[in-house]
C-alpha cells in the first residue's frame, strides 16, 4: 500500500483544518453571547449554563468552502418552566426577544429556526443558540419549534453523552477518526459528494464504523489517517448498501431519539450511491503505486494533498503524524466532482 500519511498531515493542516484565529473569534463570540443572555433581566434565573455541541464540541469542525459561513452550535441550558410544557417554543423566542432588546445585538442579523436563534456575524460565520432544558423527568431536552403549528415539540438529547461517544471511538482509532472525518466533510463540502448529508448523521453513520471487534479482527485497520479512510468508508459503503431505504439511526448517546429524521429519501440515496464510488477511489489509491497513487489521491482530494516542494517523497506506515486541528487558510483544488 502507498498510504502518503504525511502528504495527508499536509492536506489537514493546509487546507482542511479550520485555523485558530477563527476558532478564537468562535470563543469570544460565544461567551459574549450567553453574557448578554444570562445578564438580560427579562430572562432572569432562566439561564444556567452554555454548553459546546456539534462538529465545534467534537472538534471536526472544517475549514469552510469560500464564500460560505462557517458556524458553531451551543446548548443554552434553561432552566424549566412548567406553564411552557405545552409549548415549548417559548424558549426560542424568549431567547430571540432577548437579543432583540439588546443594545449590542438588536441591529445584528438574527432569525429562529427549527431548533435554534441563528445570530450572523459579518466575518463570515453564524452562531446557533439552542435551548435546552433538563426537565423533571431528568432527561435533557430541546425543541422543535416548527411542530404542532409552532407551538413547538420536545426532542430528547443527551449532547455530553454523544460527545463522549465520539471521543471514544476517536481513543479506537488513536485519534484518526475525528481527522477521517473532517476528510469526509471536507469531500462533502468543498468536493461534491453527498452534499444534502447532514453532519448529524454523517458523524454518526462514520463513527458507528468503527468498533473493538473490527480492530480485533484486522489489526492496522485504523494505524494512520489514510488506513483510517479505507476502513470506515468501505465499511459504510457496505452498510449502506445493504440498506436499500434509509435505516433508523439511534443516537449513540442512548437517548432515545431516532436521528433518522435529518435525512430524505433523496438525501439518503445520494449518500448511498456517493459512499460506494468514494470507497471505491479511495482502495483505488491506497493500492496503487506510489506514483499513480498521489495522482488518485489528488483527484479525489484536489489540490490540497500535493505535497509542498521541499518534501517530495511519500511516507507510508502508522508512525507518522496524522496533522492537527489547526491550518492555515487555503485554496481548494478544482479538479474532481465539485469541479
Amino acid at each position: 500500500m502507498t498510504a502518503h500519511v504525511s502528504d495527508f498531515k499536509t492536506l489537514l493542516d493546509n487546507t482542511v483544518n479550520i485555523d485558530q484565529t477563527r476558532l478564537d473569534g468562535l470563543d469570544t463570540s460565544t461567551q459574549a453571547l450567553y453574557d448578554a443572555l444570562k445578564d438580560d433581566p427579562a430572562l432572569d434565573g432562566l439561564v444556567v449554563e452554555k454548553i459546546k455541541q456539534g462538529s465545534w464540541a467534537h472538534r471536526t469542525i472544517i475549514k469552510p468552502k469560500r464564500g460560505v459561513d462557517f458556524d458553531a452550535d451551543f446548548l443554552l441550558k434553561m432552566v424549566e418552566q412548567p406553564d411552557w410544557a405545552l409549548t415549548p417554543a417559548k424558549y426560542g423566542d424568549a431567547v430571540f426577544a432577548a437579543l432583540t432588546d439588546d443594545g449590542t445585538y438588536a441591529k445584528q442579523p438574527r432569525e429562529c429556526k427549527d431548533r435554534c436563534v441563528r445570530v450572523v456575524y459579518a466575518d463570515g460565520y453564524h452562531v446557533d443558540i439552542v435551548p435546552f432544558v433538563v426537565r423533571a423527568d431528568g432527561n435533557g431536552w430541546i425543541v422543535d419549534s416548527s411542530a404542532n403549528g409552532g407551538a413547538g415539540e420536545w426532542e430528547r438529547t443527551d449532547p455530553t453523552g454523544y460527545t463522549k461517544w465520539i471521543r471514544g471511538k476517536d481513543d479506537l482509532t488513536g485519534g484518526n477518526l475525528r481527522e477521517t472525518i473532517r476528510l469526509l466533510k471536507y469531500l462533502r463540502d468543498h468536493r461534491g459528494w453527498y452534499s444534502d448529508t447532514k453532519s448529524v448523521i454523517l458523524t454518526t453513520v462514520v463513527g458507528e464504523q468503527v468498533t473493538t471487534a473490527k480492530k480485533a479482527t484486522s489489526p492496522g485497520c485504523y494505524a494512520d489517517v489514510p488506513t483510517t479512510l479505507l476502513t470506515v468508508t468501505e465499511s459504510l459503503a457496505g452498510y449502506l448498501d445493504a440498506n436499500g431505504t434509509a435505516p433508523p439511526i439511534e443516537d449513540p448517546s442512548s437517548s432515545g431519539t431516532d436521528l433518522s429524521h435529518r435525512w430524505t429519501d433523496s438525501s439518503y440515496a445520494q449518500l448511498r450511491a456517493d459512499m460506494r464510488e468514494v470507497a471505491s477511489l479511495v482502495r483505488a489509491a491506497y493500492d496503487a503505486s506510489v506514483s499513480d497513487s498521489r495522482t488518485l489521491w489528488h483527484d479525489l482530494f484536489g489540490a490540497g494533498f500535493d505535497p509542498p516542494a521541499s518534501s517530495s517523497s511519500p511516507a507510508t506506515g502508522a508512525g507518522a503524524a496524522a496533522g492537527g486541528l489547526f491550518g492555515t487558510q487555503s485554496d481548494k483544488g478544482s479538479s474532481g466532482r465539485a469541479g
